[in-house]
């Protein structure tokens, strides 16, 4: 655990999640990740975000769908500091959006959150934890 970073610090020195950062940024909510507070970050590494195509990614990312990645970003905020240990099975986990909650899942040790997302690792900060998950956490019809 590395209580002195915050999970901003983390996650800009790591390669593996760039990608997802970009998308933060872009919304402005990269300092929310740098503030004090007591929250969990769903983080999908850059492998799972390899799975969305880059028109997908390019159509969020214009001016007039900032509010659509917002929503979509503000779902992988967790608005509790959770440990992989404390998730319990049909779990409720609040987000940031605040009619969106995450289902946990937990059948023959196995962890997954909704739609059957299964939870790569854990990291704990002085600010909050982040939990890596294999894909975003919404289906993309876009």
């Amino acid at each position: 655990m590395s209580e002195e970073m915050t999970i901003l610090d983390f996650i800009s020195e790591k390669e593996d999640f760039s990608n997802f950062l970009h998308l933060i940024k872009h919304v402005n909510l990269d300092d929310t990740l740098d503030q004090e507070g007591s929250f969990t970050l769903l983080i999908p590494s850059n492998k799972a975000m390899d799975k969305i195509s880059p028109e997908k990614i390019e159509y969020l990312l214009k001016k007039e769908n900032k509010g659509l990645l917002t929503e979509i970003i503000e779902l992988h905020f967790v608005r509790e500091k959770y440990r992989l240990n404390e998730l319990t099975n049909k779990q409720e986990l609040n987000t940031f959006r605040p009619t969106s909650n995450i289902h946990v899942r937990i059948k023959e040790n196995s962890l997954t959150l909704s739609q059957g997302i299964p939870v790569n690792s854990f990291v704990g900060f002085s600010n909050g934890n982040i939990i890596v998950v294999d894909r975003i956490l919404v289906h993309l019809t876009i």
